[in-house]
């Protein structure tokens, strides 16, 4: 119930914000690789364990900026990794290192974004929005900042690089991974608008996974060394070179994973498809599993992939980072001791050995904050008077008024998640619910015919838990209708939670046969991460 507070005996009781009331969760995610995807749903699962009423919705906030910007960012990357990544990091050198035309980028996609962003969040009504993906920010900050967006905004900042996207004055409050990055956060939004919060991966990463029983179920050696090379959702980097590298190191095993890049997939199969010691996947849901077998991991990209080997004590490299923010963020998390960096298959075959001989790295600290905890947090503490605070401060800023009463709007709003009572961290105690899964990943997985179940000989890969089971969810477009999700691994389906059936309407947990499922039988896995 909400807390009364009773400044004398002549005044009328003041109900205060609380979080025990249930909540409406925004959360927006991208189509791009596949670490936003995972984040959003690890955060959606987090804030349902918090507090079991809350109501959240996944939606493609790249999507909702309207299909020109979508086409842009979503294929124009794609072609550029594939085939012209020298052109992508161009593209990022000038954004990051000029600002007249990073501003200039970012009013463009105001401009031809912002209306159909605002159109979406206002068909759920959120008493939040949170944002998993960067390309999206300055828009979510120009409406807050305006007071045409009156709802909260929160962003988790998933990587040490594209920082001038992650953060804005008009965010609320940035959800940090990596302590390195308060302090350029805090420069670039304003004092007291970021906290480091937990890692934000699925919950099964914090569990213990005995390395036996995960290379027992994988099928894959249970003595020796081995070693994980995966290039991201969409395959990128030099994974023909980081397999070869570590097969000269020596090791026992090597798994490969290309991700949803098919091409790249059929070329490291013509490669090494003669090498038994090494296995090449596809798009692989059982990233837990592949993760708690490897002794070390090699990686071309960063982000969540990053944070899970972080969270699961595997020793990182990175190695093959194509130009852009992948360097970027190779860079900072070498810095901070996160990963090592080879910038050559000599580097990597001398950070591979020196991985595999080392100690188990140090058991991270997981003492901070929960990002979904700070979540509620705001949804209950910021709504139509910061609004009214931040049109105010801009229209302060443009008279010239120095601050733009910034400051003040720091420490009254931005740090307030952080200043709640202990309170707030009693969490629910019910059992955890299934979760909303993206809707434009039901197509991308039609034409998948391969997993990781049919490389190990059919065995069954249910044994997994949160996430990484088969569910059966719904999923909101830009417009805001309800779309159905494909139960996954011959399981049925789990009902989710009250407040994912009640923001989306419809029956959310028909059987396989249903509307929405393959006609030819076969399970379709939820992505976990690549």
């Amino acid at each position: 119930m909400p807390r009364r507070s009773r400044a004398n005996a002549n005044r009328e009781p003041v109900i205060e914000p609380s979080i025990s009331t249930p909540r409406r969760v925004l959360v927006l995610s991208a189509d791009l690789g596949e670490g936003h995807d995972s984040a959003a749903r690890a955060l959606a699962a987090g804030l349902t364990d918090e507090h079991p009423r809350t109501h959240v919705v996944v939606a493609d906030g790249l999507a909702a900026l309207g299909p020109f910007l979508q086409r842009t960012i979503r294929d124009g990357s794609w072609f550029q990794f594939r085939r012209v990544p020298w052109v992508f990091g161009i593209v990022y050198a000038l954004l990051m290192g000029f600002a007249p035309v990073r501003r200039c980028a970012q009013a463009f996609l105001y401009r031809v974004g912002a209306k159909g962003l605002l159109r979406l969040i206002e068909s759920h009504a959120p008493d939040v929005v949170v944002s998993t993906y960067p390309g999206i920010n300055p828009v979510l900050g120009r409406l807050r900042r305006g007071g045409r967006l009156r709802a909260p905004v929160c962003t988790t900042i998933l990587d040490l690089a594209s920082l001038e996207f992650w953060a804005h004055p008009g965010i609320d409050l940035h959800l940090v991974m990596h302590h390195g990055s308060n302090r350029h956060i805090e420069e670039l939004a304003g004092p007291g608008r970021s906290r480091q919060v937990r890692p934000l991966v699925a919950a099964a990463y914090f569990e213990a996974r005995p390395a036996r029983e995960a290379r027992r179920s994988l099928g894959l050696p249970e003595v020796g060394r081995i070693v994980l090379v995966t290039g991201g959702g969409w395959g990128i980097g030099d994974l023909e070179g980081a397999v070869s590298c570590a097969l000269e190191v020596g090791v026992a095993a090597v798994v490969c994973v290309a991700g949803r890049n098919d091409e790249v997939r059929e070329r490291l199969e013509g490669r090494f498809g003669e090498e038994p010691r090494v296995r090449v996947l596809g798009f692989s849901d059982r990233m837990r599993d592949l993760i708690a077998a490897a002794d070390a991991l090699v990686h071309s990209g960063g982000g969540v992939t990053c944070l899970e080997g972080l969270v699961t004590r595997c020793p990182t490299v990175l190695y093959g980072m194509p130009p852009g923010h992948w360097r970027a963020n190779a860079r900072g998390m070498a810095s901070l001791g996160v990963a090592r960096v080879a910038g050559s298959a000599r580097d990597l075959r001398t950070a591979l050995g020196a991985a595999l001989e080392a100690p188990s790295p140090a058991a991270p600290d997981f003492s901070t904050r929960t990002a979904a905890s700070l979540v509620l947090e705001t949804s209950a503490n910021g709504h139509g008077d910061t609004a009214a605070r931040l049109a105010l401060g801009g229209r302060l800023r443009r008279l010239g008024v120095p601050g733009g009463g910034d400051r003040r709007r720091g420490r009254e709003n931005g740090s307030a998640p952080g200043e709640q009572h202990d309170a707030a961290e009693q969490h629910g105690s019910a059992e955890r619910g299934r979760v909303p899964a993206l809707a434009h990943q039901r197509a991308r997985e039609r034409d998948r015919h391969h997993d990781v179940d049919h490389e190990h000989d059919g065995r069954d890969p249910g044994g997994g838990t949160g996430l990484e089971r088969s569910h059966l969810t719904q999923q909101a477009d830009s417009r805001g209708n309800g779309r159905g999700e494909h139960p996954q691994n011959g399981h049925s389906p789990v009902p989710p939670p009250g407040g994912v059936r009640d923001e989306l309407g419809g029956d959310p947990t028909p059987g396989v046969g249903e509307a929405g499922a393959e006609d030819d039988g076969h399970a379709r896995p939820t992505p976990q991460a690549a």
